[in-house]
C-alpha cells in the first residue's frame, strides 16, 4: 500500500511504503491501547518489533521504520498513523490505517522519494480507534563531517588510474560571471571560459592543454512554459533515466546539496568513455537541479575520475558562489 503527498515549500514528493504485521488474537481486552511508539532502522521480520531504535538518521538511509505496540485490541480495531514534516511548521505528509486485533507490533516502513530525503525533523502520530495518541519524532541529517558532499566514489571494479596532483587551490583566482537575462551568477577560475553551445547550454571548461580542459561544466535551462516541463521530481527522474541508458553507467550516489540558499537534489554516475585525446577513461558525472519561478536549472560537472577528484573543490566553489539577482522563493518549488 502506498501513499504520496507533497512537502509544501520543498518541491519534493515523499512516498511512504507501509508494511504492517498481523496481530495474534487475544481474548483479554483489558488494558487495551498503544505503547512503545518508536522509530528504528530495522524491525524483526517475524514479529515486527523494532530493532536499532534511533531518533536521528543519516540521509543516506534507505528505510526508516515507525513502530508501535498494540495491546489487547478487540477484533476490528484500527491503528492509524499520521506522518508530519516539522521543518517549516507542521505539515502532514501521509495518513494510513490498518485493521488489527489482539496484541502485536505494527510497523510502518518509510522510503525516501527519488530525489532523496528532505533534511529536518519528522513526527509520526499513532492512534488506536482514534484514541490514545502516541508520538515519536526523528530527524534526517547529513552524514557527520560530510555536508553537501558532491564527491564521487570510484567503482570497485574500475581499472586503477594514475593519481593526478591536486591543483594549487589557494593560488586559483576566481571571476564572477553573470547571465543577465536569467538573473543568475557564479564564480569560476579566471582562466576558464564559458560559452553558449548550439544546444543553448552554457559550457564551462578549463584552458586548452591543461588537466582542466577535460572538465565539462554545463548550465542547462528547461523552461516551464505551458507546464510541459513537469515537476522537479519528474525532471530529476527523467535525468537519472537518461544517464542510466548510457552503456555501462552506474549510479554512485544521490542526495541533496545546498546551492543559492536552497537544497537541490543531485546524483552522481560513473561511466566509461573517451577523453579529449580519444583515450578510454572512467568518468564521473554530477548533476543537480533547482527550480525558479519560470525555469529549471540543471548544473552538471563531468571529467575523468582523477581529474574530477582533483578539481572537485573548484566545482564546489562554483556551487557555493551560485546566486540569483532575486532570491529564490521557496513557494516556487511546491510542485
Amino acid at each position: 500500500m502506498r501513499a504520496a503527498k507533497h512537502l509544501v515549500g520543498l518541491g519534493l514528493s515523499v512516498c511512504l511504503t507501509l508494511v504492517l504485521s498481523s496481530c495474534e488474537t487475544s481474548c483479554n481486552f483489558s488494558g487495551t491501547g498503544l505503547s512503545e511508539a518508536v522509530v528504528s532502522a530495522a524491525v524483526d521480520p517475524e514479529t515486527q518489533a523494532p530493532t536499532d531504535i534511533r531518533s536521528s538518521f543519516e540521509a543516506s538511509i534507505e528505510t526508516v521504520y515507525a513502530s508501535v505496540k498494540v495491546n489487547h485490541a478487540p477484533s476490528g480495531s484500527k491503528v492509524k498513523a499520521l506522518f508530519f514534516y516539522l521543518q517549516d511548521g507542521v505539515q502532514q505528509i501521509a495518513e494510513v490505517e490498518k485493521e488489527v486485533s489482539g496484541s502485536c507490533y505494527v510497523s510502518f516502513e518509510l522510503s525516501p522519494p527519488a530525489i532523496g530525503w528532505p533534511l529536518g525533523q519528522y513526527e509520526v502520530r499513532l492512534l488506536l480507534d482514534g484514541e490514545g495518541e502516541k508520538r515519536a519524532q526523528f530527524s534526517l541529517v547529513q552524514a557527520p563531517g560530510k555536508p553537501d558532499e558532491l564527491s564521487a566514489p570510484v567503482p570497485s571494479d574500475a581499472p586503477q588510474q594514475s593519481q593526478l596532483p591536486s591543483p594549487e587551490l589557494d593560488q586559483i583566482s576566481y571571476k564572477r560571471v553573470a547571465e543577465a537575462n536569467l538573473g543568475f551568477s557564479f564564480e569560476m577560475p579566471s582562466d576558464w571560459s564559458w560559452e553558449l553551445t548550439p544546444k543553448k547550454d552554457y559550457l564551462i571548461s578549463g584552458p586548452s592543454g591543461s588537466q582542466a580542459f577535460e572538465i565539462a561544466v554545463r548550465c542547462h535551462i528547461v523552461a516551464k512554459s505551458g507546464g510541459s516541463a513537469g515537476s522537479l521530481q519528474l525532471q530529476f527522474e527523467e535525468a537519472q533515466s537518461q544517464m542510466a541508458a548510457v552503456p555501462g553507467s552506474k549510479l554512485l550516489k544521490k542526495g541533496l546539496a545546498k546551492i543559492a540558499g536552497v537544497e537541490a537534489p543531485f546524483f552522481i554516475v560513473g561511466y566509461r568513455t573517451k577523453d579529449s585525446r580519444g583515450v578510454q577513461e572512467d568518468f564521473a558525472h554530477s548533476q543537480l537541479v533547482l527550480e525558479t519561478h519560470s525555469y529549471y536549472l540543471w548544473l552538471s560537472y563531468s571529467a575523468p575520475v582523477a581529474v574530477y577528484t582533483a578539481y572537485l573543490p573548484v566545482f564546489q566553489h562554483l556551487v557555493d558562489s551560485f546566486s540569483f539577482a532575486d532570491a529564490l522563493d521557496t513557494s516556487a518549488v511546491k510542485e
